[in-house]
């Protein structure tokens, strides 16, 4: 017969187990939050669009140059930009309750990874990941300026562009490489204009004045008008991406809340298709395929961490502008 004392004892454990995996899973959730993990593919695919665009057929070693710096880079500038506003992200309640000492683990890990293969790479490499930090710290400290911190986000993802492209000392940029750093970076700048659209109650309460703070219709325009760019960019690549124009309507015919994750689709399906008209090998044509297919948990991590339910057609955007 099984004593008071040994069940008390068997629900303790079976307590204390469930409350180390809730543990777990406030970490694993909350280290998702913080780098980002939705765009993370997306970033592997901007950086071999980059590395692509100027080596013909590059080795192994160049491919994995270019897969940890993007998964690294992007993700260490967002942890420290969690840094930095720490104090006015707890002022907007954004739930990023992350400890110091996590934030400071993650970004150190994060860039000692990106300063590795970044020395790997070359100095051309080093340069324009440090230019891409530089616009990041920008990027942090200019938030309230509508437009301008945009652009700001945008020219990070041109210097990340930009640092692939240059793996292997290639210090001479070409033109094709300028391109897509001026075509991804421009979508990543109307991205960014819907990331403020989602954040725009948040970023009330911590007067921080976006673009979408002033004026939904703005940041409609805004969004539409860097769009129309980068397609039309694109299309000096080829001609067939300029099919890509009109689904620049879609974030604006869903509720607020999901414009951004619609728009983060369709930077998926924009980098991964350049990714994949590029490649010169097998390695870099499955990458492309697989990093492309990478948009579903995307779609379903983004959903999991920003509360969204469903994504909801309703024909038009309603703004209710105080």
């Amino acid at each position: 017969m099984i004593s008071a004392s040994q069940t008390g004892n068997r629900w303790v454990c079976i307590l204390s187990s469930l409350s180390n995996r809730s543990l777990l899973e406030k970490q694993i959730t909350q280290f998702f939050k913080i780098i980002r993990a939705y765009t993370t593919p997306y970033g592997v695919l901007v950086g071999l669009c980059g590395l692509l665009s100027s080596h013909h057929n590059p080795t192994i070693e160049q491919v994995t140059a270019t897969v940890l710096i993007t998964l690294c880079f992007p993700a260490s500038i967002a942890t420290l930009n969690d840094l930095v506003h720490r104090r006015k992200d707890e002022l907007a309640k954004r739930q990023r309750d992350y400890s110091l000492t996590l934030l400071v683990t993650i970004a150190s890990i994060l860039i000692f990874i990106t300063s590795v293969s970044g020395f790997w790479s070359g100095l051309p490499t080093c340069l324009w990941l440090f230019a891409s930090l530089l616009i990041g710290i920008l990027y942090s400290l200019f938030k309230s300026l509508p437009l301008c911190a945009n652009l700001l986000r945008g020219g990070i993802t041109s210097s990340v562009v930009l640092a692939c492209a240059s793996i292997g000392n290639k210090a001479d940029i070409i033109p094709l490489s300028l391109q897509i750093a001026v075509c991804l970076g421009l979508l990543d700048t109307a991205g960014n204009i819907l990331g403020d659209v989602r954040d725009i109650e948040v970023d009330r309460r911590a007067n921080v004045l976006t673009i979408a703070v002033r004026s939904h219709v703005l940041a409609i325009v805004a969004t539409l008008v860097f769009h129309t760019l980068a397609v039309g960019t694109f299309t000096f690549i080829h001609t067939a991406f300029i099919a890509l124009l009109p689904i620049g309507l879609l974030p604006i015919l869903c509720q607020m809340q999901a414009s951004h994750l619609v728009y983060l689709v369709i930077k998926y399906i924009f980098a991964g298709s350049l990714t994949i008209f590029l490649a010169s090998n097998w390695l870099c044509l499955w990458l492309g395929i697989i990093f492309t297919l990478m948009v579903f948990p995307s779609f379903y991590i983004y959903k999991k961490l920003h509360n969204i339910e469903y994504v909801e057609w309703i024909g038009y955007w309603q703004t209710n502008e105080q």
